[in-house]
């Protein structure tokens, strides 16, 4: 009879848990930018506020996280837009993007970086063939300069103009993991990086998975933050 009464307490307090968010689980997609960096440090901080809680986090391309979302793999996901697809709830994510460089670099200096600014340096290319990096490419225009090194990945990039091969325009939350190591300016105008986040239509989205997507979008907001000031 104890036995009993233990178990029915359990579900009872697991229910509880799962009522006030503190317990369940959630299946998140995220494309490199976010998967190995920002996105895991926000999950560790959720997830120690909820002991209980499950989630399986799964870092790959925004072609995969858009396929993964679609297939019901994951509640939530995280991709570089545009994307015209339909059957999903799209929320844009704001992402200035960031010239990272050394310490020490002459333009560490400067509060805001412009265009002209960049004359004549070298300047490692990221993404390429995709909207981002035309954006850049736009922005640059005619400008002297020369690309030493290419690489589809923004913390790839960042490794590189720590190694001393140049600098790079990337998105805030790559270049955020590597403050004390890289100085990171913000680049004017700006150029967006069109990171969305994409929850399905077809399913109901859950209480808990809605807190997540609130406090993340916090955190971000937060590191945009940091690296504006």
């Amino acid at each position: 009879m104890e036995r009993a009464f233990v178990g029915l307490a359990r579900i009872s307090e697991h229910a509880t848990a799962i009522r006030s968010h503190q317990a369940g689980s959630l299946r998140i997609a995220a494309l490199p930018a976010l998967a190995m960096g920002a996105l895991p440090r926000f999950v560790g901080r959720f997830m120690r506020e909820r002991p209980n809680l499950q989630i399986a986090l799964h870092g790959m391309p925004s072609h995969l996280v858009i396929e993964a979302v679609a297939a019901g793999q994951a509640d939530l996901g995280y991709a570089v837009g545009p994307l015209e697809r339909p059957g999903y709830y799209i929320d844009s994510i704001e992402s200035p993007a960031v010239v990272v460089m050394p310490e020490g670099h002459r333009l560490a200096s400067v509060k805001v970086v412009r265009p002209r600014d960049l004359a004549g340096e070298k300047i490692v290319g990221v993404a390429a063939d995709t909207l981002f990096r035309s954006r850049v490419e736009a922005a640059l225009g005619e400008l002297p300069r020369s690309v030493p090194a290419e690489t589809p990945l923004s913390q790839i990039a960042c490794v590189l103009v720590s190694e001393g091969v140049g600098i790079a325009i990337v998105d805030p939350f790559s270049a955020s993991e590597f403050v004390g190591r890289l100085v990171a300016r913000p680049l004017r105008p700006e150029i967006d990086v069109g990171m969305l986040l994409l929850v399905p239509r077809q399913r109901a989205t859950s209480a808990l998975a809605q807190s997540f997507v609130s406090g993340f979008s916090a955190h971000l907001a937060g590191i945009r933050a940091s690296l504006a000031s």
